[in-house]
């Protein structure tokens, strides 16, 4: 499934940049035919290709893993992170998603934050 959504993913940045398969392939060191197969949708790359890839299309991983109804609102990596700031895709105001590294004890409260605002969005409740 993931591949699909990846495959997806990476045709229509590459559309938005108006970038070759070529210069995406050597950018993310891979062969033509390689990118072809990804965006055929007939590659199943692993983790690592697909980050070297979505960091040649300066796209953050996890994003190109999402769906999106308009992909060109996905934000690009800067070369500062603290400059870094995320456009929203399909998320209601007063909700932002983040991609951080955090220690375990710093995780475990992210992740009940997490469910807790993932709960509220579900269920219709959030404002």
């Amino acid at each position: 499934m993931y591949a699909s959504i990846f495959a997806e993913n990476v045709d229509r940045r590459l559309r938005d940049l108006k970038m070759s398969r070529q210069k995406l392939a050597t950018g993310a060191g891979v062969s033509l035919s390689y990118i072809n197969e990804v965006v055929a949708g007939k590659a199943n790359p692993s983790i690592k290709l697909m980050d070297r890839i979505s960091t040649a299309l300066d796209v953050p991983l996890p994003l190109m893993l999402e769906r999106a109804p308009d992909q060109s609102e996905i934000p690009t990596v800067h070369d500062d992170p603290a400059s870094y700031t995320p456009v929203l895709l399909d998320l209601p105001d007063s909700y932002v998603r983040i991609y951080a590294i955090v220690k375990d004890f710093q995780a475990f409260q992210i992740r009940k934050w997490d469910a807790e605002a993932r709960s509220e969005l579900y269920s219709g409740n959030h404002e």
